[in-house]
């Protein structure tokens, strides 16, 4: 699994591989700041898991 943020909690995007060498030139990529380095994957919007709501049961904050 792989994620990363744009910079806010609600622009959070996740995939998932089973390839350790495809992970691992991402991450390579990303430290380095290529262009492209989020290529190849399928990402999911998981941003709404990050927000506010997200964090509250029954409309009281669960922290």
């Amino acid at each position: 699994m792989l994620e990363y943020r744009e910079g806010v909690a609600a622009e959070h995007f996740q995939t998932q591989t089973v390839s350790q060498d495809t992970v691992l030139q991402a991450l390579l990529g990303w430290a380095a700041d290529k262009p492209g380095w989020r290529e190849g994957f399928m990402w999911n919007d998981i941003g709404h898991m990050f927000t506010p709501a997200a964090f509250e049961v029954e409309g009281k904050p669960t922290a």
